[in-house]
């Protein structure tokens, strides 16, 4: 858990830089990395039975955004990817 509020905590410097100009194009790690990232983690969350709620929802967004074409982007992305109608 502190290690998850802390990374809360710098993704919201990067939001807040990143969101009210849209500017997704400079990234330290693509949405194509998280994607990857939480693969791994859903794995380990199956393998210990562990409930994955939370980072199964995490990894469908992002895997929706990896197929609207955004795999290179900055996570923020997410933002346009939320904002669609289903």
């Amino acid at each position: 858990m502190p290690l998850t509020l802390k990374a809360a905590g710098l993704y919201a410097d990067n939001f807040g830089r990143k969101a009210p100009e849209r500017n997704y194009d400079e990234t330290q790690a693509s949405l194509e990395t998280y994607l990857g990232a939480l693969n791994g983690i859903l794995a380990t969350y199956e393998e210990t039975g562990t409930t994955d709620d939370f980072p199964r929802l995490m990894r469908d967004l992002t895997k929706r955004g990896f197929e609207e074409g955004n795999a290179k982007k900055d996570l923020t992305v997410l933002i346009e990817t939320l904002s669609k109608k289903s």
